[in-house]
């Protein structure tokens, strides 16, 4: 009997051997035509311009900036500087944190065509610098004090210096202080009630919840938005308490804390995270609540029943 073997599928070493020859010499052609356009060398030269480039403007800046403390520190600095250019030189405080202080640098409206690089200064000392005339000074202590002074170097590498001005970091966080109730950080706050109770948050000194009859009146007051509270360890309020509830024969303090909602009952139905009891004698009291085991975003706020004055609240 005669068989016969034939194979249906797959390739010959001769055909796979045809193949990878073939796309050898393709590959070859490519880098040719590569090498002759000069492409590699194309892409090179623009590697090295974009680092020569760099490197001038570091070399530039680093220029600069010892020109600033070279001159600064060769004078005294009580001196407003060597610039004929510039005449003046005024700074203003724009912001201050528990940790940093952001200050503008202004010149005369004609005069800002000559301004090489704003630097800010603590102490006498170069501190920081740049194009931008704000400049934030970061990595201060909590609640000290400093000595600022802001500078120009102008185009021909001389100086313009400020006057001097003491200010002082943050020894807390204020979020409502006698009146100002910081939009921007808290949204403002707000505020409601159940029962006759009326709501003030802004034509006094103190926010404040007034019952307007005799009868039991809920209310809370809370900021419009959450706060990062990740870096604080203490919450703290101080707050004159003319009011209360006598509930189960004894008095129902007003509460204050950070919160995930808002609402009226928020110590009753455990809604804060922390809370502490507001004393009912008449009197201004400073309370804090520990938030160091906390993270994250709250509100901040009061529930009360009642007559409160919240003057001032802050973090530490």
């Amino acid at each position: 009997m005669k068989i016969n073997l034939k194979m249906k599928n797959g390739i010959t070493l001769v055909a796979l051997v045809v193949t990878i020859v073939i796309l050898l010499i393709l590959a070859g052609i490519s880098i040719s035509a590569l090498t002759q356009t000069g492409l590699f060398g194309k892409v090179k030269d623009a590697k090295q311009k974009s680092e020569n480039a760099q490197e001038l403007e570091n070399t530039i800046l680093a220029d600069y900036e010892n020109k600033i403390v070279q001159t600064v520190s060769s004078r005294d600095n009580k001196d407003s500087g060597t610039s004929t250019l510039i005449s003046k030189v005024e700074i203003e405080i724009k912001n201050v944190t528990m940790n940093s202080i952001l200050i503008k640098i202004n010149l005369l409206e004609n005069e800002k065509i000559y301004a090489g690089i704003y630097f800010a200064m603590i102490n006498g000392k170069v501190i920081t610098g740049g194009e931008n005339n704000e400049i934030e000074i970061n990595n201060l202590e909590k609640g000290k004090s400093y000595t600022i002074q802001g500078g120009i170097l102008d185009i021909d590498a001389k100086t313009k210096i400020s006057k001097p001005i003491n200010q002082a970091t943050e020894a807390k966080k204020y979020i409502y202080n006698n009146g100002n109730q910081y939009i921007e950080e808290t949204g403002g706050w707000v505020s409601e009630s159940e029962g006759n109770v009326s709501i003030d948050l802004k034509n006094y000194n103190y926010m404040t919840a007034m019952a307007t009859s005799d009868s039991s009146c809920m209310s809370y007051i809370m900021t419009k938005n959450t706060l990062n509270i990740s870096n604080y360890s203490k919450l703290c309020a101080e707050v004159y308490t003319i009011g209360g509830h006598y509930e189960k024969g004894g008095m129902y303090p007003a509460t204050f804390g950070i919160s995930t909602t808002k609402g009226y009952y928020l110590k009753s139905n455990n809604r804060w995270t922390k809370f502490t009891g507001l004393i009912y004698d008449d009197t201004i009291k400073n309370y804090e609540v520990d938030i160091s085991q906390n993270t994250g975003n709250f509100y901040i706020g009061f529930s009360q029943y009642l007559n409160s004055k919240i003057y001032k609240v802050w973090f530490e």
